[in-house]
């Protein structure tokens, strides 16, 4: 995900929450109709008082990036890692501070690292794995970031290299589930979870069939939904659920579309948005494609309960997703189809509405 993103939904986040923002506008949630979707169900959409919105400007990276990682660290700044420069893979790090909206540097990782993965551990440091290093070769090896102290430090290996996972899951129980990716050669059906007390990775469960770049959502029961990915036959439309109970996968209801590179969230009702993705071609009678449209899962009733459809020429793969305030979600950037153009498009998607509405842009077009 490229950092731009996760400021874009700082900054509208900070100012959703406030009475308004210098500039802007507003958003007035629909309050009618029902839904229909595609198996003939409806939901009412939720109600939300009108929202101001602005994009605030922050301080630049000190270095260009692609590719990296932005974790949010408990003290409310973001760790920006690795990436790739233009050239090649780099080893960087930078905080970026939202008190002052500009960007620090900090220690650096032993190793240079492009399509990692970060997760925020529940002690404030950063679990750092996988990815692939400036002489194009993926990684097994793992870093953690220490924010007291500014440092990387070398932790315990994985038992496969990993690239293109599944942004880890932080389990209840405090540790992270790695979930699928590629070692290189091929996708992954495999899976590991990390222990921060005893800083080594395990084996577990392996899922039903091989996912690089799929997503991973944790579940209010604690269970953790993967949806789509893609693999030698192409993107998935299948989905299943790890239960860290058991340590096992089992298959759940399909989604909709087949989805590769998609960007998914965990709704305030308990609900998951899958949005946009590589598709398989298949299209709804509408013609609606995957990259336009998005699946929302419920878990009560294992089904893919409604549709939503993006209200602007979207690309196949999401840039980024987050929750507001109030429980609406905003849809940042990503990368157009036909051209791997980055977009600007800031869609914003009220749960139970059967649209995802355009609200403005940013600056420019961002995409991971």
């Amino acid at each position: 995900m490229v950092v731009g993103l996760l400021f874009a939904i700082a900054a509208y986040a900070a100012v959703a929450q406030s009475s308004g923002g210098s500039y802007g506008a507003e958003i007035t949630p629909p309050v009618a109709a029902d839904q229909s979707n595609a198996k003939g169900a409806t939901t009412e959409p939720t109600v939300e008082a009108t929202t101001a919105y602005a994009l605030l400007p922050t301080g630049t990276l000190s270095e260009a990036r692609g590719f990296h990682t932005a974790a949010l660290l408990k003290d409310g700044r973001v760790l920006v890692v690795g990436g790739l420069d233009g050239k090649k893979a780099i080893a960087t790090a930078e905080v970026y501070n939202p008190a002052t909206r500009e960007f620090v540097k900090t220690g650096s990782m032993s190793t240079a690292r492009v399509d990692h993965t970060a997760t925020l551990l529940p002690d404030g440091r950063v679990l750092i794995a996988g990815g692939i290093d400036a002489k194009q070769k993926a990684l097994a090896t793992a870093e953690i970031y220490d924010p007291a102290k500014g440092e990387f430090s070398l932790t315990g290996s994985m038992s496969t290299p990993r690239t293109n996972a599944a942004a880890p899951v932080a389990l209840a129980d405090g540790r992270v589930l790695l979930v699928g990716g590629n070692d290189g050669h091929q996708p992954l059906a495999s899976c590991e979870i990390y222990d921060p007390t005893t800083g080594k990775f395990s084996p577990t469960g392996s899922m039903s069939e091989p996912r690089d770049k799929t997503t991973a959502t944790m579940l209010e029961d604690g269970r953790t939904l993967v949806a789509g990915g893609g693999n030698e036959s192409g993107p998935l439309n299948s989905a299943e659920s790890y239960d860290p109970s058991t340590g096992k996968f089992s298959m759940v209801a399909r989604m909709g579309f087949a989805r590769e590179n998609a960007a998914a969230i965990r709704l305030a009702n308990g609900e998951v948005l899958v949005v946009g993705g590589l598709g398989d071609g298949a299209s709804l009678n509408l013609d609606q494609y995957s990259d336009e449209t998005g699946n929302v899962y419920d878990s009560t009733t294992d089904s893919w309960s409604s549709w939503v459809f993006l209200s602007y020429a979207y690309p196949v793969t999401t840039g980024a997703v987050a929750v507001l305030p109030g429980g609406s979600v905003l849809i940042a950037g990503g990368r157009r189809d036909y051209d791997e153009a980055s977009m600007d498009a800031l869609l914003v998607y009220f749960p139970g509405h059967p649209q995802a509405d355009y609200v403005g842009a940013m600056a420019e077009g961002s995409a991971g």
